[in-house]
């Protein structure tokens, strides 16, 4: 999600997502503070297991901040338009996005094929072809969905 709300918001705060087998990553989320700063610093959140969390009781104190920070409706968006995906479903949209994003930038067309070979040509990536959540129906489906839904433009 927050790969998501960094795309929608331009917020700029995350730029370093790398191409983890699980889509797309920037480690500095968890490991670089703002995940422990949540937790711990000021309550925010509150861990339920290792990967999911749910509102602390400083939460309207994060609130408040968020929104003088970030473009709030448009978070708020994402978390509308995703909040009910599995993490394989979030995986493939974020992979996607991204495989997109670096298609357009390289001057490139969007289709379901090119973002399938763009993917298949990245190591951490082309194992993911295997799974049925990378079939090219799903991916097309996926692209039109990014650009019904505002998050890819061309």
């Amino acid at each position: 999600m927050i790969y998501l709300i960094e795309q929608a918001t331009e917020l700029g705060l995350f730029v370093s997502y790398l191409k983890h087998a699980a889509g797309p990553y920037d480690p500095k989320l968890r490991y670089g503070g703002p995940e422990k700063i949540a937790l711990v610093g000021h309550r925010w959140l509150r861990a339920t297991d290792e990967s999911h969390f749910e509102p602390g009781p400083e939460i309207e104190e994060a609130i408040d901040r968020a929104e003088k920070v970030l473009d709030a409706a448009s978070a708020k968006k994402v978390i509308r338009d995703f909040r009910k995906y599995t993490n394989g479903t979030l995986e493939r949209w974020t992979t996607v996005d991204m495989a997109a994003r670096e298609i357009i930038a390289d001057g490139g067309k969007i289709s379901a094929e090119t973002v399938l070979a763009h993917i298949n040509a990245i190591p951490q990536w082309a194992a993911k072809l295997e799974r049925e959540e990378f079939e090219l129906d799903k991916v097309a489906k996926t692209i039109e969905g990014l650009r019904k839904l505002g998050y890819l433009k061309a």
